[in-house]
């Protein structure tokens, strides 16, 4: 269902999973058309002992970049919360991406996560021309 991409800067038990399976779930060697709408879902969780509210930050970096608003996420109740970020068509132009996520508490960063794919046109890909990487952009 989920590929664990986490990265703990704290040390404290935070996983993010980015979701690669479902209807239409991409690994990411596949290229994501531009023409359609891409949904990026993201799976948190966090250790019962940790009582703040988290702050998410997420963003899609590539040839533009579009940030989304950053979400407060108060898992009193819950061990995990589910995120979706919907793209809409015609967002996205061809060439590489990453989806960023990173993960706060009240005073420090406690996780970070990374999902790179490609988007194509649908037109014929040049073999000739190679993709630029993704600009490194932090929130």
């Amino acid at each position: 269902m989920a590929c664990d991409r986490s990265v703990s800067t704290s040390g404290l038990p935070y996983r993010l999973l980015l979701a690669v399976s479902g209807l239409l779930a991409f690994a990411e060697e596949e290229p994501v058309r531009t023409d359609r709408f891409v949904v990026l879902v993201t799976v948190i969780c966090k250790s019962r002992d940790v009582k703040d509210a988290l702050l998410v930050h997420r963003q899609l970096v590539g040839a533009g970049s579009v940030r989304f608003d950053p979400m407060e996420i108060d898992l009193d109740e819950e061990d995990c919360a589910l995120i979706r970020d919907v793209v809409p068509s015609g967002t996205m132009t061809p060439g590489a991406f990453r989806y960023r996520i990173q993960v706060h508490d009240a005073s420090n960063e406690l996780a970070e996560a990374e999902r790179r794919f490609f988007a194509w046109d649908g037109e014929p890909l040049d073999s000739s021309a190679g993709a630029a990487a993704p600009a490194d952009e932090t929130p």
